[in-house]
């Protein structure tokens, strides 16, 4: 019974890894190139 209450658990907490990675890299990745890309500006 817990074992999928820990699965999920699992799987949001390695989403959430993901998405902070992909933001850390995508901020490199424009701050590196200074390609001028439309999108994801601050």
């Amino acid at each position: 019974m817990s074992s999928s209450r820990y699965l999920m658990c699992l799987i949001y907490l390695i989403l959430c890894v993901a998405t902070v990675c992909l933001q850390i890299f995508i901020h490199f990745d424009d701050s590196n190139h200074c390609s001028n890309i439309p999108f994801h500006k601050k």
